[in-house]
């Protein structure tokens, strides 16, 4: 039984830049590993990973580790966590995946929590594992600094806040999340959605599946759902980064995973409609 995340169950799950670890982090708790589960996020401990079939691995670098530590010298500076999932046996479009400590276990206390809700074999060892986790918040990020999403850097406009929340399962960890910059709001698909009311959203939301896309006259941003029972969205955006398909509307920063029409410009109004935006 998955508890984090299913390939075949979610669209574009083979596509997710996070794939990677979602996939072995299920596959931790799908076996019960627990134990092993305890030693990767404590730091320190002698046992620095966990691997697993069909080769995949996740493994820590030591608060105490020194960014040139031989070993290490491919990983960004403010990683802590590394995922790998050989491309040859799951056919991943990210095959790998570098995180932050503050990601790493603000993601896996989400899975925890899924798996005692689920009842998992070992739902003792996970609740006393997630009372440690969330104890220890304030050390999640193990000294480094912070990650900051290389799309993001140079182009979000402003934060984004969780509003609101409707989950569509919460055995599934579905949810719909409103989000909103203060004067523009959207409704966005999560899962597993890990976000809370309050949580200010800085990385891109990724829009999926667009159509009818072309410039626009329009000078007035919009974003909203074609129907409340639907996922679907009309959307009139600017275009912040062209070349990596980047736009906005009002504060809300968004990703196309598709390809855009060519010969846009940054500044350009463009408008489309597209299958549901998600918060990852």
């Amino acid at each position: 039984m998955p508890y984090y995340f299913e390939l075949s169950n979610i669209p574009y799950g083979y596509k997710h830049p996070k794939g990677a670890f979602r996939f072995a982090l299920d596959c931790v708790l799908t076996y019960n590993r627990i134990e092993e589960l305890s030693w990767l996020t404590t730091d320190g401990h002698r046992v620095g990973g966990v691997e697993g079939d069909p080769g995949w691995e996740i493994e820590r670098r030591d608060s105490s580790s020194p960014i040139d530590e031989p070993g290490y010298e491919a990983w960004p500076a403010w990683a802590s966590f590394r995922a790998h999932v050989p491309q040859e046996e799951c056919y991943l479009a990210h095959p790998e995946l570098f995180m932050s400590g503050v990601y790493f276990y603000g993601r896996v206390c989400s899975a925890l929590e899924r798996y005692v809700r689920a009842g998992g074999a070992e739902m003792e060892l996970a609740k006393a594992l997630l009372a440690r986790l969330h104890e220890d918040e304030s050390r999640w990020s193990l000294g480094r600094p912070p990650y900051v999403h290389e799309a993001a850097k140079p182009i979000v406009v402003s934060r984004m806040k969780v509003v609101s929340i409707c989950w569509l399962s919460e055995a599934a960890c579905e949810a719909e999340v409103e989000l909103s910059d203060g004067e523009v709001s959207c409704v966005v698909f999560s899962q597993p959605c890990a976000a809370r009311v309050g949580d200010e959203v800085t990385e891109p939301l990724h829009v999926l599946s667009i159509r009818h896309a072309m410039l626009s006259d329009q000078r007035q941003v919009v974003i909203k759902k074609v129907a409340d029972s639907e996922l679907m969205q009309n959307v009139v955006a600017r275009v912040l980064d062209a070349a990596k398909q980047i736009l906005a509307v009002g504060g809300l920063t968004l990703i196309v995973e598709d390809y855009l029409p060519g010969g846009l410009q940054n500044g350009d109004m463009i408008q489309f409609e597209c299958a549901r935006i998600d918060l990852w």
